[in-house]
């Protein structure tokens, strides 16, 4: 739980644009356990896995790759689950700077019983996240229309729920989807409750900036960013409240 505890204020550190605070807090989160002589082998996994798709998100391939050669996943669990698909932001970043490889093949390999497991099981937020990953993919082989088969799955297991960070993390491509999605009639009906979901969601996107991994620069020419570098404003702000408990986490109470 404090593992997941820092995570969760990296993630709002992110959401603020503060990159390089949110790669601290993870790192405060290992030397805590370390100082405190816990031996948490889940905790630190759960940690380092963060981490690495932070590196996925801010370009640095080189580092996410040192990572998942360490990484041994195992199971069903969420930990397990966590790093398969921090695997396939992985192959789908490396595949935007090497179109020729086979990482799209990989990805959908590590994906296709990933969503099997998730829909037996009913996890809902797994199953959108999964498909979600799904549509990238589809989208950078050139299948269009599958493409957008899965997003209209997706935007209407998401609906209910009103998820927005989820699709605003995956960065420019998935925003040109949702307006495609919505420019082709999908749905019909202009009033109805995904047409106004999707203008939401682009809405949203136009106060985030694109996903780093869309940079095919150098590494070492990458300056540290998140998905969320420019954002300053939360769109759902947490309260006083939550962020003095993500805090007192943080200081490991």
């Amino acid at each position: 739980m404090l593992a997941r505890g820092y995570s969760a204020l990296a993630r709002r550190q992110c959401a603020d644009g503060e990159g390089e605070t949110a790669f601290i807090t993870l790192q405060q989160g290992e030397a805590w356990l370390t100082q405190m002589q816990i031996f948490a082998p889940r905790a630190h996994a759960w940690l380092t896995a963060q981490q690495a798709r932070l590196q996925v998100w801010q370009g640095n391939l080189a580092a996410a790759l040192q990572w998942e050669q360490a990484t041994h996943p195992v199971g069903a669990t969420m930990l397990a689950y966590l790093q398969q698909l921090t695997r396939v932001r992985l192959r789908l970043a490396q595949s935007a700077r090497n179109p020729q490889g086979r990482f799209l093949q990989e990805a959908t390999q590590i994906l296709t019983p990933l969503l099997s497991t998730a829909e037996t099981r009913g996890s809902g937020s797994h199953v959108i996240e999964i498909l979600l990953l799904q549509t990238l993919i589809e989208q950078a082989q050139g299948k269009r229309v599958a493409a957008q088969t899965t997003l209209t799955r997706v935007l209407t297991l998401a609906e209910p729920e009103g998820y927005l960070r989820l699709f605003v993390n995956e960065g420019k491509a998935m925003r040109v989807l949702i307006a495609e999605c919505g420019a082709q009639g999908a749905p019909r009906n202009a009033d109805s409750q995904l047409s106004i979901y999707m203008s939401k969601l682009l809405a949203t996107f136009a106060v985030s900036p694109a996903a780093p991994i869309e940079s095919t620069a150098p590494e070492s020419s990458q300056p540290l960013r998140t998905p969320h570098s420019a954002l300053r404003t939360l769109v759902d702000p947490l309260s006083t409240r939550e962020l003095e408990v993500l805090q007192l986490v943080a200081a490991g109470l």
